[in-house]
């Protein structure tokens, strides 16, 4: 038993050994990449800053409303990623053997347009039901 303790013992250290050292390459790729963006939003700030020196008052007014809105699309993305990514799956439907002879209902979903116009229904009471033709006019 002993020989297996210690031979567990040193899986365990030589395990923990190489995650610490992946987690070492990750971590620093991670930050080299960080870097990277940085020094890249750096250049293309600087570059922004250039292009609307060189612009007229119109220019400068239509650039600024084009990085207002392309901040708002970026706000909203991250808002619709984040909504994505935080819908949970539905759970597989289970059937009973006392459902299996039955056939399922046909619900639409909540979500779902009615078929129909809803306002025809309120259009057909305002009108007079059809008379026979025997019957006298009025």
């Amino acid at each position: 038993m002993g020989y297996l303790n210690n031979k567990m013992a040193k899986l365990e250290m030589e395990i923990e050994r190489n995650l610490n050292e992946r987690e070492k390459d990750y971590n620093s790729c991670l930050e080299g990449i960080r870097t990277h963006i940085n020094t890249q939003q750096l250049t293309i700030i600087k570059c922004i800053k250039l292009d609307s020196r060189c612009l007229d008052e119109a220019q400068q007014t239509h650039h600024k409303e084009t990085i207002k809105k392309t901040d708002n699309i970026e706000r909203e993305l991250k808002t619709i990623l984040f909504s994505i990514s935080e819908l949970a799956p539905r759970p597989p439907s289970t059937r009973t053997k006392e459902d299996a002879g039955e056939i399922p209902k046909q619900t639409p979903p909540a979500t779902s347009t009615p078929r129909r116009n809803p306002y025809a229904f309120q259009s057909a009471q305002a009108q007079p039901p059809p008379q026979p033709k025997n019957s006298p006019k009025q």
